[in-house]
């Protein structure tokens, strides 16, 4: 049994659901008509629906490494526990990765929150506003003191600290390396190329596992797509400052005596748009 079957085969336990006509009140003349009972019962029916189909496009990944009954059931159980204040269904879900810390049938799948918070935060990174990004700006870096400038990074640009292999549970589930061709040679490619996947999880996971140590992502988007990569050393002390605000000077710092890698963080995310300005420092 491979490991994502045999994950799959232990992440819920059995439940027993209730009755709902067992909860009934007896009907008395006080009581709601049938007609009521019956179109309060399809508004439920809806909105039940309607929520799970709405998360499973917001958390596509937990989805994805979920069996459909497994990911309906755990959906409906948040949708009970949370029910939805908001307008817009892409805007709920926000304590959905929270919520799955509490479910003891999850403990096989001790990834799924963070996956959960990847989703989130790439799905609104996806969809939030576009900026305009000034190129002009960035000529002030060749005429002004660094230490009285600051980046100004863009809205989508994020870092989250995470213990899983984030990288290769998403690949799992989206990257089209690991999709079907049509022809035969395409298709044992693709499902040796996911046999090694699965295996190197197993082993990436029971790592993490044992050790506890957080890795972090950065997270940005590029052609309205959210996209995340692993960052440490220099560059991650860069994306921290940065984040604050700080000043440029404070941002180049990071990278010490090392000014070519320093030159190649700088020009990647300008051309990135992660930075979208240059402006004068303002204290916090």
């Amino acid at each position: 049994m491979n490991y994502q079957q045999a994950l799959i085969n232990s992440i819920f336990s059995p439940q027993n659901t209730s009755n709902t006509e067992s909860s009934k009140e007896p009907h008395n003349a006080g009581s709601i008509s049938d007609g009521a009972q019956a179109a309060l019962g399809v508004y439920h029916n809806n909105y039940i629906e309607n929520g799970i189909r709405a998360l499973s496009i917001s958390f596509a990944t937990v989805a994805g490494l979920l069996d459909d009954s497994d990911f309906r059931r755990l959906a409906h159980d948040y949708l009970l526990a949370y029910p939805k204040q908001c307008y817009d269904w892409a805007d709920y879900g926000e304590s959905f990765a929270e919520f799955m810390y509490d479910i003891d049938a999850l403990a096989a799948m001790p990834f799924l929150p963070e996956v959960a918070e990847l989703d989130w935060r790439l799905m609104h990174i996806e969809r939030a506003q576009d900026q305009s990004f000034d190129a002009a700006s960035f000529a002030r870096l060749q005429s002004e003191d660094s230490a009285n400038l600051s980046f100004v990074p863009s809205a989508t640009l994020q870092i989250m600290p995470a213990v899983f292999p984030l990288s290769e549970l998403y690949a799992l589930v989206h990257s089209d390396a690991y999709s079907e061709g049509p022809a035969a040679e395409n298709v044992a490619h693709s499902i040796e190329a996911r046999k090694r996947l699965l295996s190197n999880i197993n082993k990436l996971v029971g790592l993490a596992i044992k050790t506890g140590e957080y890795r972090s992502i950065v997270l940005y988007r590029k052609d309205y797509k959210g996209i995340f990569d692993y960052v440490d050393g220099n560059a991650l002390e860069a994306f921290k400052c940065l984040l604050s605000q700080n000043t440029v000077e404070s941002v180049l710092s990071k990278f010490g005596d090392d000014q070519a890698a320093m030159t190649a963080w700088l020009q990647q995310q300008i051309e990135k748009q992660n930075i979208i300005a240059v402006h004068d420092f303002k204290c916090p």
